[in-house]
């Protein structure tokens, strides 16, 4: 009796070390607990940008006329006095150095026009007329005539005694006449292409490039004493006995009056913007497209020309030549024995014709 409850105890006591153990034959594990620590990621800083700085300035002195202005590979055009800024901001350390392209027969100084950039830059441009001109007799000629230049720098002088053009090409001084058998020729003008037009008598004929055959394109009861052709082909002459200026367009053989009760009108020119201008005994007469018509007052102008600027250009028997800016200042760029005709060829060079002489005198720029 004694021996079975001593096995019973012993079941007991092996049952109760099994339910400890978590029964059959598993494997204890001792359970742990685990603390992760939570580090924030930082912000990204946004680096700071490089201070840049602007390159500009002021020009002053520019009378209506239109200038270029470079620094770089920048470009800016101004169409008078004003502020200008390059649209390339430049860096501390940078270097700049500005240039100008200057209007024909203008000059322009620069101050503060390059440097290092350390801070915004402001460059000073002060623009004046040039009137110091180097004066050279191009050629010797007996007539005192009207003259025209074309685009390669040939001088064309009409020659009403012989009734004929006669041409002189750049540095030459003997002429060939390409044209001749005119009736009364009193004025000439050459396009771009190299037609050329004279005023010959009451008619205008045009004559090709290279050709001596010219076609009667405008015929006319009218005393014409000034020719003027533009980038269209219009055509437009001046009435010495009508006082009235006349347009006709390109291949037309009717005429617009433009302009009258100028007086006994002479020279006419046409600049790239189609203002017109003729002279009188009183007055250079500028008439705009819209027909507003501006007068400056020269006293006996005469011949009038007009360079790719809008630089106007002005003989008169005063012996002189005058230069008018596109806002009206008027300069005066020599004296001549008696200044009867002007031309402008393409470079900027003024031709004059010195009827008291009998010389055709280049004028250059000498600032």
């Amino acid at each position: 009796m004694k021996h079975f409850r001593r096995l019973t105890s012993l079941a007991i006591l092996s049952a109760m070390l099994l339910s400890g153990c978590g029964g059959g034959g598993g494997t204890w594990t001792p359970s742990t607990t685990s603390t992760q620590s939570t580090q924030s990621t930082p912000t990204p800083s946004t680096p700071t940008p490089d201070a840049t700085y602007s390159v500009g300035g002021t020009v002053t002195g520019l009378h209506g006329l239109s200038l270029i202005l470079k620094n770089g590979g920048d470009s800016v055009t101004l169409t008078g006095d004003g502020s200008f800024s390059f649209p390339t901001q430049a860096a501390a350390g940078d270097t700049y150095a500005v240039t100008t392209q200057d209007p024909y027969w203008t000059s322009c100084a620069l101050t503060n026009g390059s440097g290092t950039v350390s801070a915004n830059v402001t460059v000073s441009v002060t623009c004046s007329a040039i009137t110091n001109v180097t004066a050279t007799t191009s050629f010797s000629y007996t007539p005192t005539s009207p003259i025209a230049v074309d685009s390669n720098g040939n001088v064309l002088v009409v020659d009403n005694s012989a009734k004929a053009v006669v041409r002189f090409p750049p540095g030459s001084t003997t002429g060939t006449q390409v044209i001749s058998g005119l009736t009364d020729p009193h004025a000439t003008a050459v396009d771009a292409s190299g037609n050329i037009y004279v005023a010959d008598d009451s008619n205008v004929v045009k004559f090709p490039s290279g050709s001596a055959t010219g076609t009667q394109i405008i015929t006319t009861p009218v005393a014409l004493t000034g020719i003027a052709v533009d980038s269209g082909g219009n055509v437009f002459v001046t009435d010495n006995n009508m006082g009235t200026v006349m347009k006709f367009p390109s291949g037309s053989a009717t005429g617009t009056q433009i302009g009258s009760g100028f007086g006994h009108p002479w020279g006419t020119a046409v600049d790239s913007n189609g203002n017109v201008y003729a002279t009188n005994s009183f007055n250079v007469i500028r008439i705009a497209p819209n027909g507003t018509i501006t007068t400056f007052g020269l006293i006996n102008a005469m011949g009038v020309a007009v360079d790719a600027s809008g630089n106007v250009f002005v003989a008169d028997i005063t012996n002189t030549v005058k230069k008018i800016a596109p806002d009206g200042t008027i300069s005066q760029l020599g004296s001549f024995g008696a200044s009867s005709a002007v031309a402008v060829g393409a470079n900027g060079n003024v031709y004059v014709m010195d009827g008291a002489n009998h010389v055709v005198v280049k004028l250059v720029p000498a600032p």
